[in-house]
This record gives structure tokens, C-alpha cells and sequence, in this order.
């Protein structure tokens, strides 16, 4: 199992993220330890972009919210992660792939079937129309239904994926 490690202190307690990936098989979790202490942990999904933690901890009485927020970085080389206490971002990575969480709530709100034609159909067009291109000595009916098969295909993945990180993220909030 492979491991990526995030540190920070805040307010003398060392706050330390552990994501972990197995490839084989497929499987990863997530831990958020505080002073060595494991305060939070959740098993991920390789069917989600991102993904969301959210608790509350006692910081030398005080008690105060954490946040952890896991996704691509983007540059879209390797897993990148944000800090945040009492939603101030105080480690981490500043450029991820991480969807604002309150339009992830409105995109929620209207639902998988709105969220699969807005973004997941938009993504399946660049991928359609190059699998179309490959495909121009064909008659022009079967180029179309390449085109439509590839972008419901190549749109839904996508859509299904983010959706899983949006679903992820509404449960923290």
C-alpha cells in the first residue's frame, strides 16, 4: 500500500493527513490524525475524483472544525490536498482540482440526471469528436453514431466519477 503524507501544526498540535492507495487490489482510505491520534478515517472510493472530510476537534480546549480535501492537483500529476481549520486553509495545496463546495451543494440539489447533461455530456464531446475523426471513411450515419455512442460513453464515466466526489462532499457539509 502505498501512503502520501500531509503535516501542519496549529496551535502546538500536529495535524497529519495519510492518504493511502493500494492498487492491487483496488482500495484507498484516508486518516486524519491529530497528535498522533487517528480522529477521523474514511474509506475511499476509486469511482470519485475528490474527495471531502469534515470533523470538529478540541485544540487545547478550543474546540475547532477540520477540514481535509483530496483531489488531483492541477497540473494532473498526482493527489494533491487541502488543510483547512475553521476554514482558513492553513497547509496543503493551493492548486487542486476540488469543486467549490457550495456550488457541489446546488449541483447536488438539482440532481444526477441535470449534473450528466451539464458537465458530463460537455466532457464527452472533445473525446467524440476524436473518436469521429478516426472514423471519416465511414459513411456519415454511422460517423453520427459514433459520435453520440462516445460522447453518452466518455460523458457518463466522467459524470459518474464526479458525481461520486460531489455526493462525498454534500455528506460532509
Amino acid at each position: 500500500m502505498k501512503e502520501k503524507v500531509w503535516r501542519i501544526v496549529v496551535d502546538n498540535h500536529l495535524i497529519k493527513v495519510i492518504n493511502q492507495v493500494s492498487f492491487f487490489p483496488p482500495d484507498n482510505r484516508v486518516l486524519l490524525e491529530v497528535d498522533g491520534r487517528v480522529i477521523e478515517h474514511k474509506k475511499g472510493s476509486w469511482l470519485q475524483l475528490f474527495d471531502c472530510i469534515k470533523t470538529s476537534y478540541d485544540f487545547s480546549g478550543q474546540t475547532k472544525s477540520v477540514e481535509i480535501r483530496l483531489a488531483a492537483r492541477r497540473s494532473g500529476i498526482g493527489t494533491g490536498c487541502q488543510i483547512l481549520v475553521d476554514g482558513v486553509q492553513v497547509s496543503g495545496d493551493d492548486g487542486i482540482q476540488f469543486p467549490d463546495p457550495d456550488k457541489a451543494v446546488d449541483q447536488f440539489n438539482r440532481g444526477a440526471i441535470h449534473y450528466f447533461i451539464t458537465t458530463g455530456l460537455v466532457y464527452g464531446l472533445p473525446f467524440a469528436a476524436l473518436m469521429a475523426l478516426n472514423n471519416l471513411s465511414l459513411p456519415l450515419s454511422k460517423i453520427a453514431i459514433i459520435f453520440t455512442i462516445h460522447t453518452l460513453m466518455f460523458g457518463g464515466a466522467v459524470a459518474f466519477l464526479s458525481w461520486n466526489g460531489i455526493k462525498s462532499i454534500v455528506s460532509e457539509r
